[in-house]
């Protein structure tokens, strides 16, 4: 699962981005920043930064499944 926050990982430098960093949040700090984080969620639950590049890259991977049905509206998939 892709998704964005803006929530403040847990950690040493957690506003630093590092591609391919493993995240975690913790229920009791829901700070949020000006900053946001680009992430994939796997099936056990880790939680790694993708960065904003690998985010859209992976989205337009997915939306090519749908190319055809979309290709009019989104002539860029």
């Amino acid at each position: 699962m892709l998704f964005v926050t803006n929530r403040v990982p847990s950690g040493e430098n957690p506003l630093v981005s590092e591609a391919n960093r493993q995240l975690k949040f913790e229920d009791e700090f829901v700070h949020a920043t000006n900053s946001l984080f680009y992430c994939r969620a796997d099936a056990n639950g880790e939680i790694t930064e993708v960065m904003s590049d690998g985010f859209f890259a992976s989205l337009a991977e997915r939306g090519k499944m749908g190319r055809k049905k979309c290709s009019a509206l989104y002539p860029w998939l």
